[in-house]
């Protein structure tokens, strides 16, 4: 569908800026990222010990300009040089793991670039150039990380999904190669998926946590369909349900209202978390979207 397609009749469509011809890309998007707010949204307090993963303490200690470094992969996957792209990730890995780039950098970038696609500041053909270009990063990265993989025994069955779009898929695929670099057994079942089937997955693959990662606001219904059939008949209560990414962190409070275990803002404190607080769960009072509606359909 054309950008701006489904404005209201008679508006005056505003026009997209043409990054790949801007003299300065951020002199139109604005400023880089903000700094990750490292912090995890729970009903309860974090009980934590901060004895979690080494790479995931790290990442959050190690001298990377989180800013800096965003705001030069975005500029060099604009230009679209594949060369200079895997130039630039080999610097790069010179001086970080790849998990932690992945979750620090790549991850963010992604972000912004989905908030510049939503806000109609660039043409589909820059963004298609920059999407591109940061898939052959995330190429390169996911190689070099899976000789990392461990092969002990998984700490956790983790099964993950995501939204349905190019860019939601690519963030499901990361999150899933670093949650396996750090020893869990992984299940990536993509986008697009219709709720029964879910729930179908989750009674197979007997899962210790459903993580619902970068999802779109398209995908809301769906996962409230999930959480409230789960919570509803009481299957699996040994079951985690974990909500990161995607709409979630532009709704503040959306995760919690639905019914979710644990929801976060910031990739590298999910890994943490996923080990760390295992144990929360939901409390029922947390739950309101759509818990008015079951009531009163149970009532009739």
């Amino acid at each position: 569908m054309r950008p701006g397609a489904d404005r209201a009749q008679g508006s005056t469509p505003r026009k997209p800026v043409d990054l790949l011809r801007s003299e300065r890309f951020f002199a139109v998007v604005g400023s880089p990222c903000a700094p990750p707010r490292r912090r995890i949204r729970r009903s309860q307090p974090y009980r934590g010990t901060g004895e979690g993963i080494a790479r995931t303490v790290s990442s959050l200690e190690a001298p990377m300009s989180i800013d800096k470094d965003v705001e030069q992969l975005m500029e060099i996957c604009l230009r679209g040089d594949r060369r200079e792209v895997r130039s630039y990730v080999d610097m790069c890995l010179a001086g970080h793991p790849a998990d932690e780039l992945l979750v620090g950098v790549i991850l963010p970038a992604i972000a912004k670039a989905e908030l510049i696609a939503r806000e109609d500041r660039a043409t589909v053909s820059a963004l298609n150039v920059m999407l591109q270009s940061l898939r052959i990063v995330v190429g390169s990265l996911l190689t070099r990380l899976s000789a990392e993989v461990g092969g002990g025994e998984p700490a956790l069955n983790i099964l993950v999904y995501s939204g349905s779009g190019d860019s939601e898929q690519l963030q499901g695929e990361i999150m899933t190669a670093v949650l396996e670099c750090d020893g869990h057994r992984v299940l990536f079942a993509g986008g697009g998926v219709p709720a029964d089937e879910i729930l179908s997955d989750v009674g197979r693959c007997d899962p210790d946590v459903l993580l619902l990662f970068a999802s779109a606001a398209a995908d809301a219904p769906a996962i409230r369909e999930v959480i409230d059939t789960i919570r509803d008949i009481g299957a699996r209560p040994d079951m985690q349900i974990v909500i990161g990414g995607g709409v979630f962190d532009r709704a503040p409070g959306l995760a919690e209202e639905i019914g979710a275990d644990l929801w976060t803002d910031e990739p590298a404190m999910l890994r943490q978390a996923i080990v760390e607080e295992h144990a929360q769960r939901a409390i029922p009072e947390q739950r309101t979207v759509g818990r008015n509606r079951r009531t009163s359909a149970r009532a009739a």
